[in-house]
């Protein structure tokens, strides 16, 4: 089962560093609207599921409770370790502020129902594209026993595939960074 990282650990401080100081999301414009909140550190945001939301419809979930004047919608990274593989993942994700505080409103996945916390981070710069349902790819490495053995840094779609370039799957560029359309999702294995 995949469970999310400490909020302290390497990991996911790795993860952080890595995505707060990536060129792509530094460097240019995207073609997302522009988020009014700022970066926060990883945070421990407790889950509360929305009695009308559904698994993996995170940006969906939020914005209804945004309409029904709940809060406001945060966009960032959710910190997950998938210990059967070793792989560490960063995936995009929103999250409710209501009060003033952060909260995961999804409903779990099956075979997650315990989860009581999300290890979260919020990234103004990766608000969710409504109207083209294009949000960045999910990040992963491999991890190892220390920062030092970290794997490359791979991006990966939502197949949880690496990323390809020009029809072919990228290995000589494992920074492959790129904006993905939920449209897409559905693509056969082999594109």
């Amino acid at each position: 089962m995949t469970k999310p990282l400490s909020p302290s650990s390497p990991h996911a401080k790795s993860l952080h560093d890595y995505l707060d100081n990536h060129w792509a999301l530094n460097g240019g414009d995207l073609g997302l609207p522009k988020a009014d909140y700022d970066k926060t550190p990883v945070l421990s945001v407790p889950c509360i599921p929305s009695d009308t939301g559904k698994p993996l419809q995170c940006w969906f979930n939020v914005d209804e409770d945004v309409r029904a004047g709940k809060g406001s919608a945060v966009f960032g990274w959710a910190l997950w370790h998938a210990p059967w593989a070793d792989h560490y993942f960063a995936q995009p994700h929103a999250v409710l502020r209501a009060s003033g505080e952060l909260v995961c409103i999804t409903p779990p996945e099956p075979g997650m129902e315990e989860l009581e916390h999300l290890t979260f981070f919020a990234d103004p710069r990766i608000p969710f594209d409504y109207k083209q349902l294009r949000v960045p790819m999910m990040l992963c490495y491999k991890g190892g026993d220390s920062i030092g053995d970290f794997g490359p840094f791979r991006w990966l779609d939502f197949s949880h595939k690496p990323l390809h370039v020009d029809g072919a799957w990228s290995t000589e560029r494992p920074d492959n960074f790129n904006m993905g359309s939920m449209l897409e999702a559905n693509l056969a294995d082999d594109c």
